[in-house]
């Protein structure tokens, strides 16, 4: 049995790293049962989405779990497994964020969808990145658990590309002008490409854009303004 760190899933994943081959090689020839802690299998996920993409950690994640099918055995998250200060950033994350998010829920009724809303509400309330993580990590190996007993025929707290969405709400808070429409121009632009998407294609759902930026209306204000209440000859 041989426990796999971060740098050695990373360098498998990664072709342009300069172990990558030597890791591929060792893993071609190695029979040792591979054990991931989930510490370990956030911390890589991550590294794996940051500098590879989305595409290349699902892989990645796909071949991790429990079970003769999968190359990487996930290990079981258990207190005697784990210091005190290891395990309290699980345990609070448990207790002060999948239960609250996700504990009304049957189990069969967790969802990926579901499990993408609760980390995202998290990323909302913003929680530390190492926050998120923790509090993912063991929901992954709880969900694991169910399907090794038959509950669920997937894990559905496998959801990747958090990290990007975390990255955006921190450089969000850190500078929120840089999201702002540079121009007019820009702003007819949105507006007309949300036209184009809609199912009708109805051109008052621009004007609405429009209206709201040049307002700075919230949704809840534009909601309640009737085309009765606008003079569009002198814009009153």
């Amino acid at each position: 049995m041989i426990v796999v760190d971060t740098n050695v899933l990373v360098a498998l994943a990664d072709r342009r790293d300069t172990h990558h081959a030597e890791c591929r090689d060792w893993l071609a020839g190695c029979d040792e049962p591979l054990i991931v802690p989930p510490t370990v299998l956030a911390e890589a996920s991550y590294m794996i989405d940051k500098y590879l993409g989305a595409e290349s950690e699902a892989k990645f994640l796909d071949s991790v779990g429990i079970g003769p099918s999968y190359r990487f055995q996930l290990a079981e998250l258990v207190a005697a497994d784990l210091r005190r200060k290891t395990l309290d950033p699980y345990l609070a994350g448990w207790r002060k964020r999948v239960v609250p998010a996700l504990g009304h829920l049957p189990l069969r009724m967790i969802t990926n969808g579901a499990v993408d809303r609760a980390v995202h509400g998290w990323i909302a309330e913003q929680c530390s990145r190492s926050t998120v993580k923790n509090s993912l990590a063991v929901l992954v190996r709880v969900m694991e658990q169910a399907v090794r007993d038959g509950v669920m025929d997937r894990n559905p707290a496998r959801i990747i590309g958090w990290q990007r969405d975390y990255q955006r709400a921190e450089d969000e808070l850190d500078d929120p002008r840089s999201l702002a429409l540079p121009d007019w121009q820009a702003l007819c632009d949105l507006a007309a490409a949300l036209v184009a998407r809609s199912a009708d294609h109805f051109e008052g759902w621009g004007d609405v854009v429009i209206f709201a930026a040049c307002t700075a209306a919230r949704i809840g204000e534009v909601s309640g303004v009737r085309c009765a209440d606008i003079d569009r000859n002198k814009w009153t």
